[in-house]
């Protein structure tokens, strides 16, 4: 398949960016050296990058509303957070506005695999230390990243990017094999959020391969309910966090099923 000019050039900044960010800040590598200010620099240069690839591109007026919109959503959690990677999140969305979604997927799912497949094995021969935390009796390893949660959602966003890949040709003995898999990966490092997530997706690819679930669920009711879904999920999880309260039973039983994440 020929990649076109616009699509390399954003697939080489996109995977210096990604390969930086996962290095230098969710890998062991940026807890044994201080690779804050090289990530700085990094970054800096992937956005002016970005920058110049966003301003080749030609968009609708209607695409500018909806990327204004939801650029000021980012700016907000950006400035309460100070997290610049959610700004990454609509400087991406915006320059792969005008090329193919899937073949970039395809690419991300590829990079992320040598990424992973390069911080494991520097883990393995030593370089990198592995990042061990015991839940619930369990010995998590992190395998060279930052956190075992953080290798959990990697590999889950690995997985769901194959899932997105083959969806059209998934199999019952594809998802057995995932669910293997995901059972497997959850003793070595994978966080039970991670586990439960997967084992939706996983079981839920499967479902939609009915040719009457795709139907029962192409209504117009159900396409605005999951397009609504994230803010729903949003204000639901802000609306927690104003209501709990330590002292109360159901809020704590709550918030046990959840592994503490409404306290914190």
């Amino acid at each position: 398949m020929k990649i076109k000019k616009k699509e390399l050039e954003l697939y080489i900044v996109w995977g210096i960016y990604l390969t930086a960010y996962m290095w230098l800040v969710m890998s062991e590598f940026a807890f044994t050296y201080d690779t804050s200010d090289l990530f700085s620099t990094v970054r800096n240069f992937t956005f002016i990058l970005f920058g110049f690839i966003i301003l080749q591109n030609k968009y609708k007026i209607k695409m500018v509303m909806r990327v204004g919109l939801f650029a000021v959503v980012i700016g907000i959690s950006v400035l309460f957070s100070h997290a610049l990677s959610f700004l990454m999140i609509i400087i991406v969305g915006v320059a792969i506005g005008n090329i193919d979604f899937r073949n970039f997927v395809k690419f991300d799912y590829r990079l992320k695999i040598a990424i992973l497949i390069s911080i494991v094995l520097c883990c393995k021969i030593g370089l990198i230390h592995n990042y061990t935390v015991s839940i619930n009796g369990i010995e998590k390893q992190s395998l060279g990243f930052s956190h075992p949660n953080t290798l959990g959602l990697f590999i889950s966003v690995i997985i769901i990017e194959w899932l997105y890949i083959h969806f059209n040709t998934i199999r019952l003995k594809n998802i057995i094999c995932i669910i293997f898999l995901i059972m497997g990966l959850y003793y070595i490092g994978t966080s039970r959020t991670s586990l439960i997530l997967l084992m939706f997706i996983t079981v839920w690819s499967l479902l939609l391969q009915s040719n009457k679930i795709r139907t029962l669920l192409s209504g117009k009711v159900f396409e605005k309910f999951m397009s609504l879904l994230p803010a729903i999920i949003c204000l639901l999880c802000y609306l927690s966090a104003i209501a709990y309260k330590k002292s109360s039973l159901i809020w704590n039983a709550l918030d046990k099923i959840f592994t503490t994440r409404i306290y914190w």
